[in-house]
């Protein structure tokens, strides 16, 4: 018989061969898809997209907890230190050794409390100077009635 048929990947295929006065003269191939598309993609929603969910899953838990420890609890902590220094408690900010903008932050923080203990010191000072200079007025008006 002169008739082939075969299978490669998904295509079923004949190939029937061309003679003429029994002279091979070449063949002509035919195929046909079989219904291994279908099976393909239930096999990419049974096993690929729960992979893939999955993968991006994790990933995205990985990339939170990046996020979370380099951005948000500097930045976190950042926000606190700046309350304690707000209740003018001395405070030194973490994070200025950084090279981003967390470092850029504490940095500005940093000089800012230090704008403000400055600030804070000298009005303690004259709040004292003025308040001996009203105790001596006091005392020279207690003198003299």
């Amino acid at each position: 018989k002169n008739d082939d048929v075969k299978k490669a990947g998904n295509v079923f295929y004949v190939e029937k061969r061309i003679l003429k006065d029994g002279e091979y003269l070449g063949h002509v191939r035919i195929g046909i898809l079989d219904n291994s598309h279908a099976q393909n993609f239930s096999f990419v929603l049974t096993y690929i997209l729960p992979l893939l969910f999955g993968v991006a899953l994790i990933g995205g838990g990985c990339l939170r907890l990046f996020i979370g420890r380099t951005v948000l609890s500097p930045v976190i902590r950042l926000s606190e230190q700046a309350k304690l220094a707000e209740q003018g408690e001395m405070v030194i900010f973490e994070g200025g050794d950084r090279d981003d903008e967390v470092g850029s932050l504490s940095g500005s923080l940093e000089h800012l409390n230090a704008k403000l203990v400055q600030i804070q010191s000298e009005l303690d000072q004259k709040v004292s100077e003025r308040t001996e200079a009203v105790s001596k007025v006091n005392h020279k008006l207690r003198d003299e009635v």
